[in-house]
């Protein structure tokens, strides 16, 4: 992969800063000039203007690309309070990219190293993906800016600035120092070797559950189960750029805030529940990049229930809350085994009271509390089946059974998100949550039982190659009689005048990955961990027999 990257160092235009007076095309430039000038006052940052013009001038072809998707809005450019230097996010289904060191005063250098910065983003599209594939984006980042900065410098116009930037920055004169050996050498596995000892590319993130658990997922800024930024009071991201510095603003309600900052006992607390959770510590301080482990919330609270970000804790408590008021009031309104049993540790009883008085200024009723959580679906001749909504209320979705856990065979582990996504739906409507043990019967099942074809009177199997599910409503079905509601209808797809309960949704991931969505298309049980921007969506509608 890297031996092929290196072509991209002669991929830049020709036109540079040192020849555009003199240029044919300096009409042109000017206009372009003027659009580089809107897009930065438009994302309220005048002096990243010289980063996008550097990318016009010296930019490769991902470079280039980069710069018209963000005159044209379709990237979105922004000021960022990380530890590093940028970062790219998928933000509500738009490229995002976060520019942590521009700032309103900079100098020329400053400008420039920006501009550089932005080369490397090119790269980045936002989307987590596998270790390698992380790996593979992070090597061409890193030769791509690396190729622009020499481009820069071999300018006789900024050849002294650029030299003397190179110079300051030791980061950059390495990177230019491996990109010149592997160019003599044409040795480019050792300029990924480089990378890979010189450069973090795991995920991006913190994930927290709309019940409030939080999984590892890369380093520390905190997202929903969509990828998006959890936002404070304030709209500020909550957490860091690395794993631990973003656990530490999180148990601590911060945002930014540096690892130097926080005292030795916060790092421990901090340090005790990530190895709880089975993530370790490399020899050189940082921490492994495994996804989805599990913080232990309840050890979390205990330690930090009276600091942490009040979206973690309003998100953690929100079913508990729920259930205490729907006991006091003599609902029949059923809860998860894992909201009941969540404890309140004395050094967050007085933040859990006044959660409970937010939630009944914002449910005063017990029809409100019913309304909160469940709908009636009607037969034929009127008699109601109470149901339970597909949201982020749920109190079932941290309970269900995930693809990649222990009881299920290899292939659902590896190809078994578009069945796990399925049989979502028919566990959250009911409020029924199948062991591994189930799930794998239902797997083995319908993987043997045979499909009436209407076209041609033949039959066809509902699973086809052992993962690709073909007839989802069979196989809804069968999960709702099982789970006691055989009078239940599930129709994936199509316009219909039944009930729609959420969408079955498709995301990037080797090429596709499937999870359950809200009828609004949020995310609301994911099989895995990938995410990214929507690819596709199926609706999904119930009614009753």
């Amino acid at each position: 992969m890297i031996e092929n990257i290196y072509k991209k160092y002669t991929g830049g235009t020709d036109l540079s800063f040192g020849t555009v007076a003199s240029s044919l095309q300096g009409i042109k430039t000017l206009n372009k000039n003027l659009q580089i000038t809107r897009a930065a006052n438009r994302n309220n940052m005048a002096n990243a203007a010289t980063a996008l013009r550097t990318q016009y001038g010296f930019g490769d072809a991902k470079q280039l690309a980069q710069l018209e998707e963000i005159l044209n809005g379709r990237t979105e450019l922004r000021s960022g309070n990380g530890d590093g230097k940028a970062q790219t996010v998928t933000e509500n289904g738009k490229r995002t990219v976060y520019l942590n060191s521009y700032k309103e005063n900079m100098t020329r250098e400053e400008q420039f190293a920006l501009g550089i910065t932005l080369g490397h983003e090119a790269y980045r599209d936002g989307i987590v993906g596998n270790v390698q594939s992380q790996f593979n984006e992070t090597a061409e980042a890193v030769l791509g800016h690396t190729a622009m900065a020499k481009r820069i410098q071999s300018d006789s116009i900024y050849n002294d600035m650029m030299t003397g930037l190179i110079n300051i920055d030791m980061n950059l004169k390495n990177d230019i120092s491996a990109f010149d050996n592997a160019l003599a050498t044409g040795d480019w596995g050792a300029f990924g070797s480089y990378v890979g000892n010189n450069y973090d590319y795991s995920a991006d993130y913190w994930r927290m559950t709309w019940s409030g658990q939080l999984l590892s997922d890369g380093d520390g800024w905190l997202k929903d189960m969509n990828g998006n930024y959890i936002l404070n009071e304030n709209g500020d991201r909550i957490g860091a750029e690395k794993q631990e510095s973003g656990l530490l603003n999180i148990m601590n309600g911060t945002g930014g805030q540096s690892y130097v900052s926080f005292t030795d006992e916060q790092k421990s607390k901090a340090q005790e529940i990530m190895r709880a959770a089975g993530l370790e510590m490399h020899s050189n301080g940082q921490w492994n990049n495994k996804l989805g482990k599990k913080l232990d919330m309840a050890k979390v609270m205990e330690l930090s229930g009276d600091t942490i970000a009040d979206k973690v804790f309003s998100a953690y408590y929100n079913n508990k809350v729920d259930s205490d008021l729907a006991t006091i009031w003599q609902l029949d309104l059923k809860f998860s085994d894992s909201t009941i049993s969540k404890d309140v540790p004395d050094v967050a009883k007085d933040r859990y009271s006044e959660l409970v008085t937010r939630h009944l200024n914002d449910t005063a009723t017990p029809a409100a509390l019913m309304d909160k959580y469940t709908w009636s679906i009607y037969d034929k001749n009127g008699i109601a089946t109470q149901l339970y909504k597909i949201d982020e209320n749920n109190s079932f979705l941290d309970d269900l059974v995930k693809q990649t856990d222990s009881g299920l065979n290899s292939i659902i582990n590896a190809y078994g998100c578009n069945f796990m996504s399925t049989i979502a739906f028919p566990q959250l409507l009911t409020g029924n949550v199948l062991t591994a043990s189930e799930i794998q019967d239902i797997w083995d099942y319908a993987s043997r039982q045979q499909a009436f074809s209407w076209g041609d009177y033949k039959e066809m199997p509902w699973i086809i190659e052992q993962s690709e599910v073909k007839q989802p409503d069979l196989i809804a079905n069968k999960v709702s009689a099982e789970l006691g509601y055989d009078k239940l209808r599930f129709i994936f797809g199509g316009e219909h005048k039944y009930n729609q309960i959420g969408r079955r949704v498709k995301v990037p991931y080797r090429p596709d990955h499937f999870v359950t969505g809200s009828i609004y298309s949020s995310v609301i049980y994911n099989p895995a961990n990938t995410i990214g921007k929507h690819r596709d969506e199926v609706p999904v509608y119930v009614y009753k027999k």
